[in-house]
């Protein structure tokens, strides 16, 4: 359930009896670009155009023996990133006065910035055993993962960037027994966090992420047209998880047959986030204003802080699968099952300047989930000189789910919010 719809296997680079290496380097900034920003355009309003400021990419790789033909190592690195200009957008030219002004002599040039490196030992135990075990980490940030600021609708301090920062650990073996057996198995540490560069769930070290002020009031103009003064609170969600896998292919003759299991499991209490709103700006309420051109229509307010603790437990699939040829045919067939199981944890949300401390008891199987799939195709060969090749297939597969049903019925997300009128008495 966790991935939903085909998988890929890749085979990753472990180094090897010789020392090698390889460094990448590649960027260009906005000398190669034309500008046909001209007096018309100004004339209609254009301040300026869509421009591309940077673009790179480094990243090197090495790797080699540590004990010849017994233990190898690969390492690598990379960074890469984009700054854009976006046209006709600037910085507000003071962001407390709850009025949105262009200040001309600060554009937007939205940045993307992104970081990784990692490493993997290779251990060659016996004649037939192997052990990997590797570790891989990247801190990402994207001013506008989904182009939203190029849509004129938020402005940048009311935009919520996006930091993610991810670190997987992971070991395997491999034993082929002999010509026809072969067993594989790993297991995956995976640790992200999201919304700033933080580690703290309760958000002692707290990262701005981005333009966006956590700290103003996001005020929603429906006259004009779009967002601007802050984004309003701050969060941080951690989602940690295990997942390993097991698998025995026999391969006889015609017949290649591979039966296994794949399974994931939370870690940590399970995919949690905290929610802090209290927007210093307006002394720590914690809502949002809806404008008309400029004058205010609509508070909205919300239960705040708020923490949801959703689980994974588990994520299970079983599957066998055998292909086997006939003649110039090669029929492919397997059955799968599939089970998912999510839960909500107890969890205690601290008072806020309107809302009082709340708790909200543990709830089970939400949803229960197990589901046969079986899976069926069919290659044809019609001449017999694999030149020409036509295939059939019919499959079923169950669609990605992890713990966002769970995250959809969590109580501590009912009722979490209420939009008042500007001259509502209560």
């Amino acid at each position: 359930y966790s991935l939903g719809g085909a998988q890929v296997n890749s085979i990753s680079k472990e180094g090897g009896n010789r020392f090698t290496g390889s460094i990448f380097l590649a960027g260009t900034g906005d000398k190669l670009q034309s500008d046909n920003l001209d007096d018309e355009l100004r004339a209609a309003g254009l301040t300026s155009i869509n421009k591309v400021r940077k673009v790179f990419d480094y990243n090197a790789a090495f790797g080699g023996p540590i004990v010849a033909d017994r233990v190898w190592f690969f390492a690598t690195g990379r960074r890469w990133g984009t700054t854009t200009a976006v046209a006709n957008t600037y910085f507000d030219a003071n962001p407390n006065d709850f009025v949105f002004t262009n200040d001309l002599n600060r554009p937007l040039e939205p940045e993307e910035r992104d970081g990784g490196y990692g490493g993997r030992i290779t251990v060659q135990a016996t004649k037939k055993d192997k052990f990997s075990i590797s570790y891989d980490c990247q801190k990402n940030f994207s001013e506008q993962l989904t182009g939203q600021l190029e849509t004129g609708t938020i402005k940048t301090e009311a935009n919520l960037g996006y930091c993610q920062r991810q670190d997987v650990t992971q070991g395997s073996w491999t034993r082929p027994q002999n010509n026809n057996l072969l067993f594989d198995a790993g297991v995956t540490v995976s640790r992200f966090n999201f919304s700033n560069h933080g580690t703290d769930l309760y958000l002692s070290d707290y990262e701005q992420c981005g333009n966006g002020l956590p700290n103003n009031v996001l005020i929603n103009d429906v006259g004009l047209g779009f967002s601007y003064g802050g984004v309003g609170f701050r969060q941080l969600a951690l989602s940690h998880q295990t997942n390993g896998r097991v698998n025995v292919s026999i391969i006889k003759g015609s017949h290649t047959l591979k039966t296994g299991a794949f399974w994931m499991y939370g870690l940590g209490g399970g995919h949690r986030v905290y929610t802090d709103r209290s927007p210093s700006q307006v002394n720590g309420l914690p809502g949002w204003y809806t404008f008309l051109n400029g004058n205010p229509t609509w508070l909205t307010e919300f239960a705040a802080p708020f923490l949801t603790t959703n689980q994974l437990n588990p994520d299970l699939g079983l599957y066998v699968q055998d292909q086997w040829r006939v003649s110039r045919f090669t029929v492919s067939a397997g059955l799968r099952f599939d089970w998912v199981r999510q839960s909500i944890a107890p969890t205690e949300s601290p008072a806020g300047l309107i809302t009082p401390a709340r708790s909200y008891p543990a709830r089970t199987d939400i949803p229960n989930w197990k589901d046969l799939n079986p899976r069926l195709g069919v290659v044809w060969d019609p001449k017999g000189d694999a030149k020409t090749a036509i295939k059939f297939g019919i499959n079923r597969y169950v669609q990605s789910a992890t713990t966002g049903m769970a995250n959809l019925l969590d109580p501590a997300q009912a009722n979490s919010s209420t939009t008042r009128t500007w001259t509502d008495s209560n």
